[in-house]
């Protein structure tokens, strides 16, 4: 099982985003391996539509469930058509 989290920076505890479309580093942890298996630069950040960027980047990645504070609408029903399950509404979390 492969989950993608949101994060501001590539580093060990870094805070979860804010929203997708402010996420500067998604870090790809896979639970059978039990470690971050990739670390993707967001270079859709000053994107106008960077939160559909992302989350077709990360459908294509191939992951089971995303993790970030908040999602815009049009990633969420891009993950909701992909079977991924979105994880938001978490606040003041580092991972």
């Amino acid at each position: 099982m492969k989950i993608a989290i949101c994060s501001l920076s590539e580093c060990k505890y870094s805070i979860i985003a804010n929203s997708i479309s402010e996420t500067k580093y998604i870090l790809i942890y896979d639970f059978i391996e039990n470690k971050v298996i990739e670390k993707i630069t967001n270079n859709f950040l000053n994107s106008p539509s960077s939160e559909i960027f992302c989350a077709q980047l990360l459908i294509s990645k191939g992951i089971s469930a995303v993790v970030c504070q908040n999602f815009e609408d049009n990633a969420k029903k891009l993950f909701d058509a992909a079977n991924i399950q979105v994880i938001e509404d978490i606040q003041n979390m580092m991972v």
